[in-house]
């Protein structure tokens, strides 16, 4: 019976992971089955690590437990704040993503000892790989066209691309984390080969590159080439120099010579755009200082942004929203003790990937590295999408590092 169990809730992790493949870019409301399918064995192997002697017994990532502290504080800067909060126990909802992800990586270590093979791990990839592309041409077809196929509704902008979701943000910031997993498989092509499929590969390569180029997220691109050259870094550092210094020549070419990217950068409207973050960037220093060590409360500083700026005469006084940063937002609303169990988590996740001293490893320091730049121009851990396939990424990462801690133990 026991054996049984396990069985079935090995496959059913295994589905959660198939879902995500299939619709984190294609359809954000079904990707929520992944978590439904995910809670039930993410509880049984939680309650075996911890009950069952010698199950397991590989420790934990500090990641992980970073994700769990995100959430225990998180979720007292809402009860400590409660009186100041509309709704608390929406806001403590939001944040199962991060519990559901903690529970996750225990059944993500069984699947991964227990279930995952070559084949299942190649069809995974290859599933992924086929639906972001087939999001990315569909909003590419939006752009060119004014009309989205595969959503049946007019393109989300008339001149940035959007793949299949209803804002551009979202899909620029997420597509920058595909487009690092595809360059770092480009790069680590060699020893990747057996999981890579070249007529599936190479034109998700080309069209989600494109689809990230033509969403016109600036910090989105800045991410993801980051997080590129940090593999690149990690693979032959002779050749992330020469790819800096061309970069760098192509960039300022670019610039000088493309009125369309010079203007993504510095016409009125991002200028305006860039004042606006500042100002948001002030009001979450402010509401650190009214409240410097819980915060004023998990998802609480986008209500309150537009008094704080009043408050304390900061521009855009109107203007009412997040952080449009991933640290200041929780610096804001989770307070000093929220704002560092975040950096620990990035700064963990970054140390045990590249500690791993094998691709898989220095492609997972890449998102981090994408992840921690990228956050400092939106609030990406706050966007469902987007923090769908981090968190997704994360725990089959988890899963793999502990596959070779238990090899080695």
């Amino acid at each position: 019976m026991e054996s049984d169990n396990s069985s079935r809730l090995l496959k059913t992790t295994y589905y959660a992971l198939m879902v995500w493949a299939l619709f984190i870019f294609t359809s954000f409301s079904v990707s929520a089955l992944g978590h439904v399918l995910i809670f039930i064995p993410g509880i049984y192997f939680c309650y075996k690590y911890f009950f069952v002697k010698d199950d397991m017994q590989c420790p934990l990532l500090i990641s992980s437990w970073m994700l769990l502290a995100i959430t225990i504080f998180g979720t007292l800067s809402v009860l400590l704040n409660i009186s100041d909060i509309a709704v608390p126990l929406k806001n403590i909802f939001k944040l199962k993503y991060f519990f559901i992800t903690f529970l996750g990586v225990f059944a993500m270590r069984a699947l991964v000892e227990n279930y995952m093979d070559k084949k299942r791990l190649k069809r995974l990839i290859n599933t992924f790989l086929i639906t972001t592309m087939v999001a990315s041409t569909s909003g590419l077809v939006g752009l060119l066209t004014g009309f989205n196929p595969l959503r049946f509704k007019d393109a989300c902008h008339a001149d940035r691309a959007c793949g299949m979701y209803g804002m551009y943000m979202s899909y620029g910031y997420g597509i920058q984390f595909v487009v690092i997993l595809l360059f770092g498989m480009l790069i680590f092509k060699k020893q990747l080969s057996e999981f890579i499929s070249d007529k599936i590969f190479y034109p998700s390569l080309v069209i989600n590159s494109l689809g990230l180029f033509f969403s016109y997220t600036r910090g989105g691109w800045i991410g993801a080439v980051a997080g590129i050259f940090m593999i690149l870094f990690f693979k032959n550092k002779k050749v992330f120099l020469i790819g800096l210094l061309v970069l760098s020549s192509i960039a300022g070419v670019g610039l000088m010579s493309s009125t369309k990217l010079n203007d993504t950068f510095f016409s009125k409207n991002r200028l305006y755009s860039n004042s606006v973050r500042i100002s948001q960037y002030k009001a979450a220093w402010m509401a650190f200082r009214e409240s410097p060590v819980m915060g004023i409360g998990y998802k609480n500083f986008e209500p309150n942004s537009s008094k704080l700026k009043i408050k304390y005469g900061i521009e855009h006084k109107q203007f009412n929203g997040h952080a449009h940063n991933n640290f200041l937002e929780h610096l804001a609303s989770a307070g000093g003790v929220g704002f560092l169990l975040l950096v620990a988590f990035h700064l963990f996740w970054f140390i045990e990937s590249i500690r791993l001293k094998s691709s898989p490893g220095y492609i997972s320091a890449g998102v981090v590295t994408g992840l921690t730049i990228s956050g400092q121009f939106q609030n990406t851990l706050g966007d469902g999408e987007t923090l769908f396939m981090i968190m997704a990424l994360y725990m089959l990462f988890s899963g793999y590092v502990f596959k070779i801690d238990r090899a080695k133990a």
